[in-house]
């Protein structure tokens, strides 16, 4: 727990960085408002997964 609080107070959080930016996530969300572009290629445009795009678009499982 030490080494963590010496982290963060360097400045660092660790984990992984997120797949998708903030801005991504905003033109993703615009993409899908045209009828005509499904999720699946909405995700390989931003070159994710369909599973990632989704995590970071806020959609839940149900299985989870």
């Amino acid at each position: 727990m030490a080494g963590l609080a010496a982290a963060r107070a360097r400045g660092r959080k660790g984990g992984r960085k997120p797949s998708m930016s903030k801005a991504d996530v905003r033109k993703a969300a615009a993409m899908l408002k045209d009828p005509q572009m499904t999720k699946t290629e909405v995700a390989q445009h931003f070159g994710v997964s369909r599973v990632t795009f989704a995590a970071s678009h806020g959609e839940r499982s149900e299985g989870w």
